[in-house]
């Protein structure tokens, strides 16, 4: 049995634990996040709408992983790319519809999969990467990720706003 000394020690210790490795997440959302404005500059909409699929699953899990709600099962995929049931477990608040959850779900496939016939145009994959990164935000705000990290990984901010601090109009600024 743990005294009330013992008990706080070890959830502090398991809350850094679980920052530490939320924060392994970004070492795979960043790539995503710079495939996305590669592939919007080519005009590849659908690789395109598929990388901001993959950089709001990853941002999800990021947040899921530090809170400790992500379980072996999630770790594992049971949900396969179903961003609202990671919304869910994350028990996050956003400004996203659910129908725009399911188009990001929808467009990890039809990024991979040929036989998929979806066609993403350069609106739809925008209107995905914006709802993307602010999923991203959300991630990076609960890691308190520096604003030094975001500018060597994201791009950096024009400072002329407070919008241009949103990991989307970072990323897609012009160099």
């Amino acid at each position: 049995m743990y005294n009330y000394y013992q008990q706080r020690e070890f959830e502090n210790n398991r809350a850094e634990k679980n920052l530490k490795d939320a924060k392994k997440y970004l070492q795979y959302i960043y790539p995503d996040a710079r495939a996305y404005r590669s592939e919007m500059k080519n005009k590849d909409y659908n690789k395109a709408a598929s990388d901001a699929e993959q950089i709001a699953e990853k941002s999800l899990k990021a947040i899921c992983k530090k809170e400790g709600r992500l379980s072996n099962t999630l770790q594992k995929g049971k949900y396969g790319h179903n961003i609202k049931k990671l919304k869910r477990t994350c028990d996050i608040s956003i400004n996203v519809s659910d129908e725009d959850l399911d188009d990001l779900s929808k467009a990890y496939i039809a990024g991979r999969y040929p036989e998929i016939n979806i066609q993403y145009g350069k609106e739809q994959a925008e209107k995905l990467g914006k709802t993307a990164c602010d999923i991203l935000d959300i991630a990076l705000e609960t890691l308190d990720v520096s604003n030094e990290e975001l500018n060597r990984e994201l791009g950096k901010n024009r400072e002329r706003s407070i919008d241009d601090f949103k990991s989307y109009n970072r990323l897609m600024q012009d160099e």
